[in-house]
């Protein structure tokens, strides 16, 4: 009984110092002002920085960024608590800060204070699992990431819940011990969450027509194509592949001798969804010229240079549509469809899929980047080529080209 009393006392410690706001309580006592009632009303540092100023900001931070880790010390110093009542410790004072008693239980969002706890445990797992060389390359990775997001979007919560996964997927690289892994991904996915409710709340959408917003999903599954070669062989894939091409193919011929099929193809399906665009009458849809990319990709490519340029061409081109819809605002070129914008982004991705083909050892890093550049360069100038098609095949060339030549 002393033991569970002894091990529940400072997860109950964790909580109360997770319940103190200092947001709430220096500005009441300086201000005489209900921090809550301010800005966007959370009571955390960032909305007294906006609302009051710096010097309590820093002052708020710098609490909330630590009681986590505070109550996880106290666990593990003064009650010599195993590991897991520590980190139930550090959860139960992000708990508090979401949930103080006082403020009949809503308080603020609890992003400072998890992310305490994730810097803490992601410095432990990161010198216990990675060399000092991979900490560099992700560190130099990750930075070069971030300053092309940022210079796409200017939006610290886009970054945020890009980033963080990014992070999430490097660990799961390296890391061995599950439970440190499960429990960094916990945190990665709070963090995300809470940066995601903050873009639900600037009128973040993924795409400006809703009726077609199934389709900016449906980019990534050309990782389907790779995930098939993992279990059959690459004639098997390419027939796969193939034979859905084929019916497409077919089905472009019939919207253009039936106008009918055309009409019933561009009306709304169900739940307000479409499966064409309204740019797309009379002409082939960009899906069908996704699946020829994908097909072409890997009929003339190897494996691992087709893996990098579906990666440019599906999460890239997401992103680079999801980037142009919200903060797309300088043209390219005059007439142009493409931003800067969705063109940073697109190059940030592409690095990224260079960067993970890298650590898996399928790809010199070099290559990859190289393939990055060029899908990115095939993405911005214009052409009478469908980028779908385009992107990957010009990439997947170049990659091919170079990796024939230093064979």
């Amino acid at each position: 009984m002393l033991q569970i009393v002894l091990y529940a006392l400072p997860v109950v410690i964790g909580y109360l110092l997770g319940s103190f706001l200092p947001a709430y309580f220096l500005v009441l006592w300086a201000k005489h002002i209900d921090i809550r009632t301010l800005g966007d009303g959370n009571p955390g540092a960032i909305n007294v920085k906006r609302s009051i100023g710096y010097s309590l900001a820093a002052v708020v931070a710098a609490y909330d960024l630590t009681k986590g880790l505070v109550a996880m010390l106290i666990a593990y110093g003064l009650f010599k608590a195993p590991t897991n009542v520590v980190v139930l410790a550090g959860f139960a004072a992000i708990l508090g800060h979401k949930f103080p008693f006082y403020l009949k239980f809503k308080g603020g969002r609890g992003i400072a204070a998890t992310v305490g706890i994730f810097v803490f445990l992601l410095g432990k797992v990161t010198t216990q699992s990675m060399s000092i060389h991979d900490v560099a390359a992700a560190l130099c990775f990750l930075g070069i990431y971030a300053i092309l997001i940022m210079a796409a979007t200017h939006d610290e919560d886009f970054l945020a819940t890009t980033l963080l996964p990014i992070v999430g997927g490097i660990l799961a690289f390296y890391v061995r011990s599950f439970s440190e892994l499960t429990l960094v991904l916990v945190l990665i996915a709070m963090i995300s969450y809470e940066s995601s409710k903050n873009l639900r709340r600037e009128m973040f959408v993924v795409a400006s027509d809703r009726a077609t917003l199934w389709r900016i999903f449906a980019r990534p599954l050309a990782i389907l194509a790779i995930v098939l070669g993992m279990f059959i062989s690459r004639r098997d894939v390419l027939l796969v592949v193939g034979s859905v091409l084929s019916a497409l193919l077919v089905l472009e011929l019939l919207r253009s001798a039936l106008p009918r099929l055309e009409k019933v193809l561009h009306r709304e399906m169900f739940s307000n969804t479409r499966l064409l665009r309204e740019t797309e009458r009379e002409t082939i849809s960009s899906f069908t010229l996704f699946l020829l990319g994908i097909f072409l990709t890997m009929l003339l490519s190897r494996a691992h240079v087709a893996y990098a340029s579906l990666g440019f061409l599906s999460i890239g081109g997401m992103a680079a549509r999801i980037v142009e819809t919200n903060y797309g605002k300088s043209r390219l070129f005059k007439g142009s469809r493409t931003s800067m914008q969705a063109v940073l982004a697109f190059l940030a991705v592409s690095v990224s899929v260079a960067y993970f083909l890298w650590i898996a050892n399928a790809l010199p890093l070099w290559i990859g980047l190289v393939g990055a550049g060029t899908a990115t360069l095939t993405e911005m100038l214009p052409a009478r080529v469908n980028d779908n098609v385009s992107v990957p095949v010009v990439s997947g060339a170049i990659m091919e080209g170079i990796l024939r030549i230093v064979a």
